[in-house]
C-alpha cells in the first residue's frame, strides 16, 4: 500500500528492546525533516501510543538508493500486531542466545539473525499535523 507523504510516520529506535523506545516523527517541515518526541517506556506504553495516533502499518525498505533499487512497502497491521510482532523477534534473540550458552546448536538462519534496531511505521489516514499535536498532548502526560 502506498501512504500518502503528509501521512504520520514515526521511526521508532529502541535504545533497550521494548522497555525503552525512541519515537521520532517525520514533521513534513523543510529543513526540520525529524523531530525527536520522547522515550517510551515498555510494550504497554508503545501499544497505547500507536493506538492514540492512528498507527495501522509498518515499513519494510531495501535496496540501494545509489543504484536505484530502493523501495518501501507499507504493511497494514494494527498497533498491537506490531508490538507483538516486535515482543517474538526479541524472545527469538535470547532464545537463540540461550541455546548456544547451553551447548546446543543453531540453524544457519539462527547464526545470521540479528535483532532489528528500528522500525518505521505509519498511518494510511492519519495527517502529520494531526498526529505530532496528539503525540505532543501524549508526551505531556495526556495520555487519556
Amino acid at each position: 500500500m502506498t501512504i500518502p507523504s503528509n501521512n504520520l510516520r514515526l521511526y521508532l529506535g529502541f535504545l533497550n528492546r521494548l522497555e525503552q523506545v525512541q519515537v521520532t516523527a517525520a514533521t513534513n517541515v523543510i529543513g526540520s525533516n525529524l523531530r525527536v518526541l520522547g522515550v517510551v517506556e515498555g510494550k504497554e506504553e508503545l501499544r497505547d501510543l500507536l493506538e492514540k495516533t492512528g498507527i495501522d502499518h509498518y515499513v519494510i525498505s531495501s535496496g540501494d538508493l545509489t543504484s536505484g533499487t530502493f523501495s518501501s512497502v507499507a504493511y497494514a497491521m494494527t498497533p498491537a500486531g506490531i508490538v507483538d510482532a516486535l515482543d517474538r523477534e526479541f524472545q527469538k534473540e535470547d532464545d537463540i542466545l540461550m541455546r548456544i550458552l547451553e551447548g546446543g546448536s543453531i540453524t544457519e538462519d539462527e547464526k545470521h539473525f540479528s535483532p532489528r534496531t528500528s522500525l518505521t511505521v505509519c498511518s494510511a489516514c492519519v495527517k502529520t499535523e494531526d498526529g505530532l499535536a496528539t503525540m505532543k498532548s501524549w508526551f505531556s502526560g495526556e495520555k487519556s
